[in-house]
């Protein structure tokens, strides 16, 4: 029963990648590289999965826009206590 199942899903994978595909794309999230079907209307999907390697590439883009926005500390001003 396996073998099957891998047989057909090698014939799929074989097909999707045959043929020419501009919706087919890799993910963009770090270390990834899964594979999706961009099915947007305007084929501007980025990740495989939004909740997933999306929620991790927008925590790292906040996470750098409020170090960038933070004043850096002098090394003789006090340590803050927030």
């Amino acid at each position: 029963m396996s073998a099957n199942v891998a047989a057909h899903l090698a014939l799929a994978v074989a097909d999707l990648l045959d043929r020419d595909r501009p919706e087919l794309r890799r993910c963009d999230g770090d270390g990834c590289g899964w594979l999706f079907l961009d099915t947007t209307r305007n084929h501007s999907r980025r990740w495989c999965d939004p909740a997933d390697c999306g929620n991790r590439a927008r925590v790292r883009a906040y996470t750098r826009r409020q170090q960038a926005a933070r004043p850096a500390a002098s090394p003789d001003s006090p340590p803050s206590t927030m």
